[in-house]
């Protein structure tokens, strides 16, 4: 869970298993100059690439993972056909659903 301290830290309540083991705090910088001032250039490059990779893995497990999701599947296709969008959209509109742009 996650808490806002003050301006510039933020405490996460760290668990495993479900079990509370404890919280840690965690200093949040306002710029990207502060922060690399803070951790210098090479730990700042790493972490932003470290983020990239674990930011990339989670979108690509999610889109292999979460297809069960029949109303997933039908959004994903309406996005990639756009016969389905279109067919989707009429039976919303018989309906009365109105879906915003």
């Amino acid at each position: 869970m996650e808490d806002q301290r003050k301006m510039n830290e933020k405490s996460f309540t760290v668990k495993s298993k479900g079990v509370v083991l404890g919280d840690v705090v965690v200093p949040q910088y306002d710029s990207v100059k502060e922060a690399v001032a803070e951790i210098t250039p090479e730990k700042a490059l790493a972490i932003i690439n470290k983020t990239l990779s674990e930011d990339a893995c989670n979108k690509f497990r999610a889109e292999k993972t979460r297809t069960t999701d029949p109303y997933r599947k039908l959004t994903q296709a309406a996005k990639e056909d756009p016969a389905v969008k279109a067919k989707l959209d009429e039976i919303l509109k018989e309906m009365g659903i109105e879906i915003p742009a």
